[in-house]
């Protein structure tokens, strides 16, 4: 009887063990098959989904190009453009607010220093209440070295009194992501002031 019962006790420790050996196969197979499917997932998530253009003369799918060399430039004019005049147009009351949207155009990597450098600007403007205007007259935008060379003029007021003076800057841009604030994906890496005497060599 006690020979019996130890067999009996040791073919169901076997069925178990024989049991658990499957549900462990079972679910390493399961698992492979989940890894797989969620990189094939990722896979089609980023894959970008085919458009269509339809219409009564001719109909086919539209395919992605780079953009032309020529219209980039045109992006990086008009991003400069807006960019300088928030920068360097303001009011008292309003250079806070227009520097700040300035900024949106303003690179990651630039950003601290430009911040810094304005905190004396917003500072100085609103204690003397200087009033600042500039005005773009040219810019010239080279996409392959991804600089811009811009030129206006700048009028100042202060306690009634103007001056006109002309200033030249020398911008450092960046093609990078097109964003719901930036549009274009223009972003300004470096801004320096070009010294006439400079200008001229």
């Amino acid at each position: 009887m006690i020979h019996k019962s130890k067999q009996a006790w040791f073919e169901v420790w076997g069925t178990e063990v024989a049991q658990n050996r499957f549900l462990k196969y079972l679910v390493i197979v399961l698992s492979g098959l989940c890894v797989v499917f969620a990189i094939a997932l990722v896979f089609v998530a980023l894959r970008s989904p085919p458009v269509f253009a339809v219409s009564s003369v001719e109909s086919g799918m539209l395919r992605s190009a780079p953009v032309p060399k020529e219209y980039l430039e045109s992006e990086a004019r008009r991003v400069i453009t807006e960019y300088l005049q928030r920068r360097h147009s303001w009011e008292p009351k309003t250079v806070q607010v227009s520097i700040g949207k300035a900024s949106r155009f303003v690179d990651e990597s630039f950003r601290k220093s430009f911040l810094q450098a304005n905190e004396t600007q917003i500072r100085i403007a609103t204690e003397k209440k200087i009033i600042q205007k500039f005005y773009v007259s040219s810019v010239t935008v080279d996409s392959e070295r991804k600089t811009a060379q811009v030129s206006g003029d700048r009028l100042l007021t202060v306690d009634g009194f103007r001056a006109v003076n002309s200033l030249s800057f020398e911008l450092k841009l960046r093609f990078g992501e097109r964003t719901q604030e930036n549009p274009e994906g223009v972003y300004i890496v470096a801004e320096q002031l070009v010294e006439p005497n400079r200008e001229a060599k």
